[in-house]
C-alpha cells in the first residue's frame, strides 16, 4: 500500500493547519468545517468512534478502515485533489461554499470535499450501502432519511439545488472533471438529531471500476 499522509479529524486545527496554504483561505477553512462536522455525526453515532481518514494535500476522504483494506492509486488521487479544487472554486463562483449544497443553504461555513469509497456496491439504490462503509449505518437506525437529488442543473451534471445557468469558466472546469465519472447520482441525508445539517453525496464511478466524488454539508433550518 502506498504511503499517505494522514491526519487525525477529530484534531479541528490538524485539520485546518495540514491544508495546503495554497488554498484559497475561505476554501481551507470550509473544506476543514466540513471534515469536522461529518466526524461529529461519526463519533455521535458509531460506538467504535470510527473516524474517516483525511488526505489533506488532496482535500480527501477515505472511509473509516480503507487504510486496513485498500487505497487510491496515484491516479485517483489526482483526479479527486483536482476535482475537490474545482468544486469549491466553482461554489465561490456561484456565491455558495458548497456546489451540491446549493444557494439555498443558510450558512457558508462549509465546503465541498472529495469522497473516496473503492470498489463495492455502491451505484444508485445502494445509498445505504455508502453510509455503512462510512460508519453511518446507526445514524440510519435512529432515523436518518436518505433522498435522491436529481443532476439537473448545468447539462445534468450538478444537483438541482444549485441554481443559475450561466457557464461560467470556473463551473465549466467542474463540470468536465465530474463527466469524467460515469454512473453519476447524488443523494441527501438528514434527520432530526442532526439539523440543521444537511449531508450530500455526489458519486461516480472511475475508469478501474472504484467509486468516489464529493461530499458537502448544508444548513436548513426548516428540515
Amino acid at each position: 500500500m502506498m504511503a499517505l499522509d494522514l491526519i487525525n479529524v477529530s484534531d479541528a486545527a490538524q485539520v485546518v493547519n495540514e491544508i495546503s496554504t495554497q488554498i484559497n483561505p475561505s476554501i481551507k477553512n470550509a473544506v476543514a468545517s466540513t471534515v469536522l462536522s461529518l466526524a461529529e455525526i461519526q463519533r455521535a453515532f458509531d460506538s467504535d468512534g470510527s473516524l474517516s481518514i483525511f488526505l489533506p494535500q488532496h482535500l480527501l476522504l477515505l472511509p473509516p478502515k480503507a487504510q486496513a483494506v485498500q487505497a487510491p492509486n496515484e491516479r485517483t488521487l489526482r483526479y479527486l485533489g483536482e476535482l475537490a479544487v474545482l468544486a469549491n472554486v466553482a461554489a465561490e463562483s456561484l456565491a455558495c461554499s458548497s456546489v451540491l449544497a446549493g444557494q439555498g443553504s443558510e450558512s457558508d461555513d462549509t465546503g465541498d470535499v472529495a469522497l473516496w469509497l473503492g470498489k463495492g456496491d455502491y451505484g444508485p439504490g445502494n445509498e445505504h450501502n455508502v453510509l455503512r462503509v462510512l460508519e453511518l449505518t446507526p445514524w440510519l437506525e435512529q432515523g436518518a432519511t436518505v433522498t435522491r437529488v436529481e443532476l439537473s442543473s448545468y447539462g445534468s451534471t450538478l444537483p438541482s439545488t444549485l441554481s443559475g445557468s450561466v457557464l461560467s469558466p470556473q463551473v465549466q472546469d467542474l463540470v468536465l472533471k465530474i463527466n469524467e465519472m460515469s454512473d453519476k447520482y447524488c443523494f441527501r441525508v438528514n434527520s432530526l438529531s442532526t439539523a440543521p445539517l444537511v449531508f450530500f453525496v455526489l458519486l461516480g464511478r472511475f475508469v478501474t471500476s472504484e467509486w468516489g466524488g464529493l461530499m458537502g454539508i448544508g444548513t436548513w433550518s426548516d428540515q
